[in-house]
């Protein structure tokens, strides 16, 4: 529905003490891709600043986070943009996971906020690196691919920039990929660069390998330990 009182009424199911109700009616408001949900879906994120950056504050279950990440991907706005980023901080790494696939999903919205974290100094090179991780395959998971702005980024003065693109190119499998990765691979004077363009040409090669059978279907796994080369900053 897009009556605003029917919106209003799903909205005040979202805070309904049962896990069920507000579950459902944070599927149902990402299902009806109504902006002016956003602020219902936002209150589920359950955002608020705290000693060690965004930490989850209202919404104990996990189960409801990673679904209103999912919603706001599905509300196409703008807006959803700066709430999923800062859904890469929360504890559970599939509500990460849902963040970065919502990002993907809202496309060309999400493309340069996204680089701008990459650019952003994060001390904790723990963090970095799975952030760097969901940012990178955000960017190579859009489609439209966003050629032309990851190509500006392989020449950004910040390592950890160039690193992210060059690998966000990799996971585009993008037909004008290889030839950029190898560009960077044997120009860019900063050697976790060239590494990044080194990975990246290794997954494009392997998304270009025939496969002799399917994988067995899995749950997502959790990320990995080294999410990527060290950035030098």
């Amino acid at each position: 529905p897009s009556d605003p009182t029917q919106l209003a009424q799903i909205g005040d199911l979202t805070r309904d003490p049962d896990l069920g109700t507000r579950y459902s009616a944070v599927l149902a408001l990402g299902q009806i891709g109504n902006p002016a949900s956003i602020p219902a879906v936002r209150e589920r994120l359950a955002l608020a600043a705290g000693p060690a950056g965004l930490v989850p504050a209202n919404e104990p279950s996990d189960k409801i986070r990673r679904r209103a990440a999912t919603a706001l991907g599905r509300l196409r706005s703008p807006q959803a943009v700066p709430l999923l980023l800062g859904s890469f901080a929360d504890p559970d790494w599939q509500v990460n996971y849902a963040a970065r696939d919502a990002l993907a999903e809202l496309g060309a919205a999400a493309v340069q906020p996204l680089l701008a974290l990459a650019a952003a100094n994060d001390p904790d090179a723990k963090r970095a690196a799975l952030v760097d991780l969901y940012i990178r395959q955000a960017l190579g998971r859009m489609n439209p691919v966003p050629l032309a702005e990851l190509t500006s980024a392989l020449q950004s003065p910040t390592v950890r920039v160039r690193q992210v693109a060059a690998l966000a190119l990799g996971e585009s499998r993008a037909p004008e990929a290889q030839a950029l990765l190898e560009a960077v691979a044997a120009n860019d004077a900063e050697p976790t660069v060239k590494y990044a363009a080194q990975r990246g040409l290794q997954l494009l090669r392997v998304a270009a390998a025939p496969t002799s059978a399917a994988p067995p279907a899995s749950a997502t796994p959790a990320p990995p330990a080294e999410a990527a080369a060290p950035a030098a900053q």
